[in-house]
């Protein structure tokens, strides 16, 4: 009879809101062509790190060679950390360069019982 324990941890890190990126205002000048080198107007917020974390105990069942007995504890969010969105990129507005989201899932846990034959 094999008994063992598999941990099956992972790390997603999101760099920056996809959604918002781009800042709006094209300086021009007198001819109307724009005033900006390459690459500049794209802001990115912070890293969003996030961490997962699975264990897995499988135990073999007797009855048949191929049946087995698995208990499954999954965490998402194992540090429940809080996401940072993407701070105001209109350079025109006040409030320019300021972070006033935060959001993210919160933990979630989930344990989980199954046969397999």
């Amino acid at each position: 009879m094999q008994l063992g324990v598999i941990v099956v941890a992972a790390l997603q890190v999101v760099v920056g809101d996809p959604a918002v990126h781009v800042v709006d205002v094209v300086h021009t000048d007198v001819a109307g062509e724009p005033l900006q080198p390459p690459g500049h107007g794209e802001i990115r917020g912070p890293a969003q790190p996030w961490e997962d974390f699975s264990l897995i105990k499988r135990t073999p069942l007797g009855f048949r060679e191929a049946a087995s007995f698995e208990v499954r504890f999954d965490v998402q969010n194992l540090f429940n950390r809080a996401i940072v969105y993407s701070p105001i990129t209109n350079v025109l507005n006040e409030d320019f360069g300021k972070y006033f989201a935060k959001g993210g899932d919160p933990r979630r846990i989930q344990v989980g019982l199954r046969i397999n034959w």
